[in-house]
């Protein structure tokens, strides 16, 4: 410990958050046209201007509904950790329209440090990637 009583911040691993930067990027595009798509079909068998093959009733309208909420809610998880944050903000996806509204305006935060950084950083002042 140093006189502070503070714990030393451990070194930065520059390589690794570099490289987990853009695949949080891609699984949160993934994942958000995903259950984008499986809510459309949803929407759209509801609305009835898609016509089921079979006469299922309302389980695969639900099947697919939940399928895409969940997609939706991993999908804001994946953009709120690409940030900094925590992934408990991903289930602003809930909100499908304004929970990745909210998150897209949160400031970013350091993958290092925790500190909030500007919005057009791309290093933090401990030197870590953003």
């Amino acid at each position: 410990m140093e006189g502070n009583g503070q714990l030393p911040c451990p070194a930065i691993d520059v390589d690794r958050i570099r490289a987990e930067i853009p695949l949080w990027r891609a699984v949160a595009w993934i994942m958000g046209l995903t259950g984008t798509a499986f809510l459309a079909l949803a929407a759209g068998l509801y609305t009835g201007l898609l016509e089921p093959s079979s006469p299922l009733g309302p389980g695969p309208l639900a099947g697919l509904s939940i399928v895409g909420v969940a997609l939706f809610v991993g999908a804001t998880a994946c953009y709120a950790v690409r940030k900094g944050r925590r992934v408990f903000w991903g289930l602003l996806g809930l909100g499908v329209l304004v929970g990745p509204i909210v998150v897209a305006s949160l400031g970013k935060r350091c993958w290092h440090c925790r500190r909030p950084a500007a919005r057009r950083a791309r290093e933090c002042s401990c030197g870590a990637p953003l």
